[in-house]
């Protein structure tokens, strides 16, 4: 598969800070070899040629996803910690349905980059 977002979560001094890409429009070029390879990335464009993307909806994009983010975090905290594991465990058994089980994935962060496949996603959202 193709990638259309990517996430970036980085930390310091006990703070998270958690970046979000979407390929609304454009999808970059990604090397297929050398030391920066990955898959290959894919618009939201590619799918819908009709899009008529500015600047403005690219922007409320970022605003909705931080909105709905946020109602979703602070719906949750007013939960009891059943209804919030609940919750978590219905989205991570909701993405599993998405996955390509039998896509092979490299782990760029090892050495020999060893290629692996999914087993499970675990209730907190780890691979397996």
């Amino acid at each position: 598969g193709k990638k259309i977002s990517g996430a970036l979560i980085e930390s310091a001094n006990g703070w998270f800070l958690i970046g979000v890409g979407i390929n609304l429009d454009y999808a970059p070029d990604i090397p297929t070899n050398g030391p920066n390879y990955g898959r290959p990335s894919v618009s939201i464009r590619d799918y819908c040629p009709s899009l008529q993307e500015t600047k403005q909806q690219a922007r409320q994009v970022g605003i909705d996803l931080a909105y709905d983010l946020h109602s979703w975090l602070h719906q949750d905290s007013s939960n009891s910690i059943g209804d919030q594991e609940q919750s978590a465990s219905s989205i991570v058994e909701g993405w599993k349905q998405w996955l390509d089980w039998d896509m092979e994935l490299v782990m760029r962060d090892t050495p020999g980059r060893e290629r692996v496949r999914l087993i499970d996603i675990l209730p907190d959202g780890r691979v397996q």
